[in-house]
C-alpha cells in the first residue's frame, strides 16, 4: 500500500531537538578570566622625572629713584629671558602708581611696587633681565618718556639690592628735539625690552644721564647643583 503524502511529509521531516537555556553565569566567568589574563599584563606608566630643569624664584620690589627733575612719575617692568626659559608662575610686566615729589626729598620718588616671578629652564643662557622704564605727564596731560634702565637678576640665592643708572635717548638734531617738544614727544627706543637685553643697535643711539633706581631682589634656586653649576 502507498502512504499518503502527508504521511511521508511528516515522516522526512527532522526532528529539532529544544535549545537548552543559556547560562548567565558561565558568561561571567569568561569575563572574568579575561579580565585575570589582562591582569597580568605588565603595565607601562609614563615616568616623568623630576630634575627636568633647575628652577628660580624672584620676589623684587621697584623701591625708588633719584632724578634730577620731574613731579609725577610711574614706572612700568619688564622681565626678558632666553628661549630655553619656561614660565611657571607670576608675571612678567607690570606698572606701578603714579609716585609724586615731596618737599624736601631730594627729588625721591618711592613707589615700593612688588613683583614676582618663578622660571624653569636647563642651562643659564638667556638668564633674566628686568628692564624698567619710567613715564611722566606733561601739562596737557600726555605720558612722555622719563628714563630705562636694565639689570640682570642676580646669580645668588638671597637678598640683593641692585642700583639702575637711568638713561634717556637723546634726539640727533636740534629741530628734531624742538619738534618732539611741539608735538610732546621726546625720544623713544622701539621695542625697549628687546634693544636693552640684547643691546642690538646700542652702538647708533646717544644717551644722556637721568639718575638712578633701586630694586630690591629675593632670589631663591634650586637644583642648580644638579646641572653642573656651583652656587
Amino acid at each position: 500500500m502507498e502512504k499518503s503524502e502527508n504521511e511521508i511529509n511528516t515522516s522526512s521531516k527532522k526532528k529539532i531537538p529544544p535549545r537548552k537555556p543559556r547560562n548567565k553565569n558561565s558568561s561571567n566567568e569568561n569575563k572574568n578570566d579575561q579580565s585575570l589574563n589582562e591582569s597580568n599584563l605588565p603595565i607601562i606608566k609614563n615616568i616623568t622625572n623630576e630634575l627636568d630643569g633647575f628652577i628660580l624664584n624672584c620676589q623684587g620690589m621697584i623701591q625708588n629713584a633719584q632724578f634730577f627733575d620731574g613731579d609725577a612719575i610711574y614706572c612700568r617692568y619688564d622681565i626678558v629671558t632666553g628661549p630655553d626659559w619656561k614660565l611657571l608662575e607670576g608675571k612678567t610686566n607690570g606698572e606701578s602708581q603714579f609716585a609724586c615729589q615731596s618737599e624736601g626729598s631730594n627729588n625721591y620718588f618711592v613707589w615700593n611696587f612688588p613683583f614676582e616671578v618663578a622660571y624653569k629652564a636647563t642651562n643659564c643662557s638667556g638668564w633674566p633681565q628686568v628692564v624698567v622704564s619710567c613715564f611722566y605727564p606733561d601739562f596737557f596731560g600726555r605720558v612722555i618718556l622719563k628714563a630705562y634702565g636694565v639689570c640682570y637678576l642676580p646669580t645668588n640665592p638671597g637678598l640683593h639690592i641692585r642700583t639702575l643708572q637711568m638713561f634717556s635717548p637723546v634726539c640727533s638734531s636740534v629741530l628734531v628735539e624742538f619738534v618732539g617738544i611741539f608735538l610732546g614727544a621726546n625720544a623713544e627706543i622701539r621695542n625697549p625690552p628687546k634693544v636693552l637685553s640684547t643691546g642690538e643697535g646700542r652702538e647708533n643711539i646717544r644717551v644722556k644721564s637721568e639718575g638712578s633706581l633701586k630694586i630690591k631682589f629675593n632670589i631663591n634656586l634650586t637644583n642648580m647643583e644638579e646641572f653642573g653649576y656651583n652656587i
